[in-house]
């Protein structure tokens, strides 16, 4: 027989087993207590059912993600930038060694590129001197991209070096003069034209 041996259950010693209940059940009795008053308190209707909201956050934090990513791998580091910079500023520097009055300069570099830019002065300018600044590029392993009637436009190693061939108003200073652009610039539009 199967129960033999065993002592038949009185009602009162089940009662008291329910009544002294592991420590277990209770605690997962009073955090489902907890869990449904903060649900009321907080207007949720379920903990785990997804909310508009969360759905909003979640493809925002996402999408800065692919961002983040996508911008991040493309674009060259600060350290990059300046290097490029330093090269840009020597070959700028070689080429204006072939005359014209610089009126102003400006460069900057950044994650994600680096910009060099001269204005010389109209008095000092003739297309001969755009020609020499060319020929002076030319020499230092620069490469003939386009020759319009508005620009010259040269890459190497993936910078944008153009000379403007038509003057331009610079207020920059306060007054209005008429100079000619010299510039490179680094990433960006520069690598889709000399990447």
């Amino acid at each position: 027989m199967l129960w033999e041996g065993a002592r038949p259950l009185k009602w009162d010693s089940v009662w008291v087993a329910l009544l002294k209940r592991p420590m277990w059940v209770e605690m997962e009795a009073g955090a489902i207590a907890i869990r449904c008053s903060l649900s009321r308190k907080l207007g949720m209707r379920s903990a785990r059912r997804l909310t508009w909201k969360g759905i909003v956050i979640a493809v925002w934090v996402l999408s800065c993600a692919i961002a983040a990513f996508t911008f991040g791998v493309g674009n060259p580091s600060r350290q990059e930038s300046q290097r490029r910079l330093t090269a840009m500023s020597a070959d700028m520097n070689y080429a204006l060694l072939e005359g014209g009055e610089v009126d102003s300069r400006n460069s900057n570099s950044k994650f994600g590129g680096a910009l060099l830019y001269v204005n010389i002065l109209e008095s000092s300018w003739t297309p001969e001197l755009a020609n020499r600044y060319k020929l002076a590029l030319l020499n230092r392993g620069w490469q003939k991209r386009r020759v319009d009637a508005n620009m010259i436009v040269l890459c190497k190693n993936g910078v944008l070096a153009t000379i403007n061939l038509v003057a331009d108003v610079d207020s920059s200073r306060g007054f209005p003069r008429k100079v000619y652009g010299f510039s490179m610039q680094y990433g960006g539009s520069a690598t889709r034209i000399c990447g």
